[in-house]
């Protein structure tokens, strides 16, 4: 299954607590979901790559997209790691953008 992409003003944002850390949330239809990592629309390659990777592993992702960044979520009841996953896509976009350089 594919990733979800949807514009970001079709999403309504918010913001929650959980054991102690604040976290960016957002719901579509109907569903709530976690901010897992923003890319920037030179990165954004990485954002659709750190997205298929949470949807087959079983989660429940969308990417929403404005003109500047491309944001990745996923589904509130994900058990898999997210800072694992988002911190290897930020490092391969940040050495693709190194490298760019």
């Amino acid at each position: 299954m594919l990733p979800t992409i949807v514009h970001e003003h079709a999403v309504r944002r918010f913001y929650f607590y959980n054991d102690g850390t604040m976290y960016e949330g957002m719901s579509y239809q109907n569903r709530l979901y976690k901010l897992v990592d923003t890319f920037s629309m030179a990165d954004k390659s990485y954002a659709y790559q750190l997205g298929c990777k949470l949807s087959y592993a079983g989660s429940q992702t969308v990417i929403t997209a404005t003109p500047y960044q491309h944001r990745v979520w996923t589904d509130l009841q994900t058990p898999i790691d997210l800072d694992s996953l988002s911190a290897s896509s930020r490092n391969q976009a940040t050495t693709a953008s190194s490298s760019a350089l």
